[in-house]
């Protein structure tokens, strides 16, 4: 089963398995939010298998040095996104409009540095945790983003979609591009990849989640632009 772990700016989520994976660790300052939302599902930080990033940006890792130094809990990203990690600083990147270029300094904060310890690429296995999920590289939001398809046809896919406004705070289930991207062909290709895998329910990074027919249309409506709204 998949929990929805509500934290500041960004969503985290946890995977029920014989010893239970998080999903990306929230921004800084987001710990304490993490460790309580942990616990609401019975959940210590000393019982996690490991953390799975879906990309390196800081209010998705911003958590991860504090729980890897103080738990040894194992860190897995995609190679192209360590350099964030390792920095603690985001990868420069484009704006979706003029709104995004204002909430940008507000958001793109330092986080502390940390040395992944697991490379999340084709020869890594979900399943080998007991997880019945396949990592699947979908670049866009960052070129090292990758998203977990789960055999029951959810899939846990970052920020290749966010869900509503203000963060998901408004219409959480409406899909949109988010503010920030690396490449905005590289997100419709990615998109398209999760629905030919058969992907019934998205789980973003950002308010959803998101429905099959929704992201369908959204895709169709949006597949035309190639270029960023500055």
């Amino acid at each position: 089963m998949i929990h929805q772990l509500n934290l500041r700016i960004a969503n985290a989520y946890l995977i029920d398995a014989e010893r239970p994976i998080l999903v990306d660790s929230g921004g800084p300052g987001s710990y304490d939010g993490l460790v309580k939302a942990l616990a609401k599902h019975g959940t210590r930080p000393d019982q996690l298998a490991l953390i799975v990033h879906t990309h390196g940006h800081g209010d998705h890792v911003g958590s991860s040095a504090r729980l890897q130094r103080e738990y040894s809990i194992p860190t897995a990203l995609h190679p192209l996104d360590k350099t964030m990690a390792q920095a603690g600083r985001n990868a420069p990147f484009l704006y979706r409009d003029v709104a995004a270029r204002i909430i940008g300094p507000f958001v793109d904060k330092p986080f502390e540095a940390f040395i992944p310890t697991l490379s999340s690429d084709d020869h890594f296995s979900m399943r080998s945790y007991g997880v019945a999920a396949d990592i699947v590289f979908t670049p866009g939001h960052t070129t090292g983003s990758i998203s977990l398809i789960f055999d029951s046809g959810d899939a846990i896919v970052g920020d290749v979609l966010m869900g509503g406004h203000m963060g998901g705070a408004f219409l959480p289930h409406l899909p949109r591009c988010h503010y920030f991207y690396d490449s905005l062909l590289a997100i419709h290709q990615s998109v398209a990849t999760l629905l030919e895998r058969g992907v019934e329910k998205f789980y973003v990074g950002h308010g959803g989640p998101l429905a099959r027919e929704r992201v369908e249309v959204w895709l169709k409506n949006h597949a035309s632009l190639s270029t960023p709204v500055l």
